[in-house]
């Protein structure tokens, strides 16, 4: 009944379509589906930043970086058995064999920024699997949330949803001026190597959004954090009235 006089007035109000998010919102929150919500970007967007205010908005408590993924890798296996995970997703010298350092191109890059997301990918599904079983929302960011790549390996329950996208930052000025508020407020992050490897992040960068364009998978950019994270809040809101719609 309450439900019922709620809509009404927000129909009223705020007019058939608020009425109906609220609607689809509603019965998610009353059945047995998980959201799971995939942020990926190049380094320095804002990613963490965004996925805390996010989580914190949709209550959801089970939250976790790629990059501490990779660490525990790293950990569990040596550099002369997988090379890959022991560098930071922009530093090239992971994307060849160690006799071939010197010339490196993009390509180079591509290749071994890929091989890097999808061993991540493993340990990323693993924690998906656990979310499922125990019903349990959940969100995964991270440099490695490689566009399509994880979404494509994961089988969702009939009610759960699912809501991938790409961070971005619109120039490389933006990210420069991040890195260096980083190094400031942060020593521990390192600051300094980020920015000595800008030219690479921001090449990472065009990669994950040419990806994400060929994936059909959205592209937020980060010019404003409550912005940003209205625009997430809608792709959250869009999906989970599409699942309740059938779409």
């Amino acid at each position: 009944e309450i439900d019922r006089v709620t809509l009404d007035l927000l129909e009223k109000e705020l007019g058939g379509e608020f009425a109906e998010r609220y609607r689809s919102w509603s019965r998610f929150d009353r059945g047995d589906g998980i959201l799971v919500l995939l942020c990926g970007g190049a380094p320095g967007v804002g990613k963490s930043t965004l996925a805390a205010e996010i989580a914190t908005r949709l209550d959801i408590v089970r939250t976790q970086s790629t990059d501490m993924l990779r660490e525990i890798m790293r950990e569990m296996v040596p550099a002369a058995l997988v090379p890959e995970l022991h560098g930071s997703s922009f530093d090239v010298n992971l994307s060849v064999d160690s006799k071939d350092i010197g010339d490196l191109d993009e390509g180079n890059m591509f290749h071994g920024f890929r091989r890097q997301a999808e061993l991540v990918q493993l340990a990323s599904r693993a924690v998906l699997a656990r979310a499922q079983r125990e019903s349990v929302s959940v969100l995964v960011e991270g440099v490695h949330i490689w566009p399509g790549l994880l979404r494509n390996q994961v089988t969702l329950g009939g009610e759960d949803v699912m809501v991938e996208l790409i961070l971005t930052v619109a120039d490389q000025k933006q990210l420069v001026r991040r890195f260096r508020q980083r190094g400031r407020e942060a020593p521990g992050r390192r600051g300094k190597r980020y920015l000595d490897n800008i030219d690479t992040i921001w090449a990472q960068q065009s990669m994950l959004i040419q990806e994400a364009k060929n994936q059909a998978i959205p592209i937020v950019q980060n010019k404003d954090q409550e912005a940003a994270t209205v625009d997430i809040m809608g792709l959250v809101s869009a999906a989970i009235v599409a699942q309740d719609q059938g779409h």
